[in-house]
């Protein structure tokens, strides 16, 4: 030891928190990194999320009281449609893993163009619904169930890219940019509601799908918005600390992403910050198998966000035309017939994910994780139960109210936990550069799960209710 260290008074290390369990179970934790976007950056972000996604999934799903009369397979084509859908989604999800092991390195502008092409396949997959709906070869909805094939593949492009495009970006702007689907939603769920798909339904599915199309105008306007004006964008200390990610979860070197008038002394706190990752990797090249301190929380966030989705979006969709065909049967509660209801319960839902989404952008409510999950397994329970009912026990308007509260409840909850759970990891800094790997893998776990309901779903339908001879357009007749 030298003299200078001797005379001068010893520094005890300060000591580090060390992370929590119960960090990152929370939904909806501000990150605190800099003040929140503007007005113009939230609206642009949100137009972007219109019509990027499932727009034209939601579109087909809100016509399946009009299909169901017309289409061949009856109350089962939402089961179809549900299994056509999910099997579009794992097949995108498998090209995205593909690029990745393949390593297939992209631009930021790559990027954007993958986003404006997600777009306009949107557009594509609603104008060929708009002219070829019904097209049918012998007993199959041919052309449904290939336009939910394509639909799936679109929304889970847009998870699978969309949330790790998002890192360059402030973590709240995700609230909005899901918000902008949600809303696309409502639109549509809205426009559904003049038409009428369960009643008389003024103009037919063709020109519903035209119209929806529209929706997908602003996001390429707002698209070139961000990029004109630099929207949104994270400073330069935040992303590296984070890491800079393609979407295929690879890193790009943090000193080509420093411009050339960048100042020595801003290098120092750039190294420090980014030196956790640098640690992880050498840990990880010595081979190390401790897991690191994200991890439990990263599966409890995986294993909410796979059974909401499968619940929601897998088990859901093909049980509710029979459930509102069992509720109404023979009953007709409030004067609805089962169609009616079945598209009164969709409106609804659609409604209640607008609502929990814009509760997940206006609000910060800390939402203990699993508390989420038991809320909405149990009112996505509710049509299941109502489903099996296949003597129409449960029938009147207590039930067919149930039943629609069941679906607003249970689609509001999944639009506040979707956002708050990919907010949480973007803003929980101790994942590093994992996070863009951390959200695919949420992802393909979701879409897993959701594949797995689907199946089930589909299962139930063809082995049991229909083989029950109850068909929702009986109380119609």
């Amino acid at each position: 030891m030298s003299a200078a260290e001797l005379l001068l008074p010893r520094r005890e290390p300060e000591p580090q928190p060390r992370p929590s369990l119960n960090q990152g179970l929370y939904l909806n934790q501000g990150s605190g990194l800099q003040p929140r976007p503007s007005l113009a950056t939230y609206a642009a972000f949100t137009a972007v999320g219109l019509g990027q996604g499932w727009l034209s999934s939601d579109a087909l799903f809100q016509q399946l009281p009009r299909f169901q009369r017309t289409q061949p397979e009856g109350a089962a084509l939402g089961a179809y449609m549900g299994g056509a859908t999910n099997a579009g989604s794992m097949c995108a999800l498998c090209l995205v893993a593909l690029a990745t092991i393949f390593h297939a390195r992209t631009s930021q502008c790559v990027e954007d163009i993958t986003v404006v092409v997600m777009i306009c396949a949107t557009v594509a997959c609603l104008a060929f619904a708009s002219l070829g709906w019904d097209w049918n070869i012998g007993e199959h909805s041919v052309a449904i169930l290939a336009l939910s094939f394509c639909s799936g593949a679109i929304g889970a492009l847009r998870m699978a890219i969309a949330m790790p495009w998002h890192l360059r970006y402030d973590p709240c702007l995700i609230s909005a940019n899901l918000l902008g689907g949600t809303i696309a939603g409502a639109l549509i769920a809205t426009l559904a509601a003049l038409q009428q798909p369960g009643g008389d339904c003024i103009f037919e599915p063709g020109l519903f799908f035209a119209l929806c199309t529209l929706l997908t105008l602003p996001s390429a306007l707002a698209l070139f918005a961000i990029r004109k004006y630099d929207l949104g964008s994270l400073p330069l200390r935040v992303l590296v600390s984070g890491s800079l990610h393609d979407f295929h979860g690879l890193d790009r070197p943090a000193v080509s992403a420093l411009s050339s008038t960048t100042r020595l002394d801003h290098l120092a706190p750039l190294a420090i910050s980014a030196l956790p990752s640098v640690v992880g990797v050498v840990n990880s090249a010595k081979g190390a198998r401790v897991l690191p301190p994200w991890a439990p929380r990263a599966i409890a966030l995986g294993i909410m966000y796979a059974c909401t989705q499968s619940l929601v979006w897998g088990v859901t969709p093909g049980v509710l035309p029979y459930a509102s065909a069992h509720v109404s049967a023979g009953a007709h509660p409030f004067g609805l017939s089962s169609h009616s209801l079945l598209a009164l319960a969709m409106q609804a839902s659609f409604f209640g994910l607008f609502v929990g989404s814009s509760l997940a952008l206006l609000v910060d409510l800390r939402l203990p994780v699993f508390a989420g999950f038991a809320l909405i397994g149990l009112n996505s329970l509710i049509p299941f139960v109502l489903a099996l009912d296949v003597h129409g026990l449960m029938r009147g308007p207590a039930a067919a109210a149930t039943l629609v509260l069941s679906c607003t409840l249970a689609r509001g909850l999944e639009g506040f936990v979707v956002p708050s759970i990919f907010r949480a990891i973007s803003s929980d800094e101790s994942y590093g550069e994992a996070k863009p790997r951390v959200q695919r893998a949420l992802v393909i776990c979701e879409r897993l799960a959701t594949m797995a309901g689907s199946v089930c779903t589909l299962a139930l339908v063809t082995l049991f209710l229909d083989r029950q001879g109850i068909v929702p357009s009986a109380d119609d007749q």
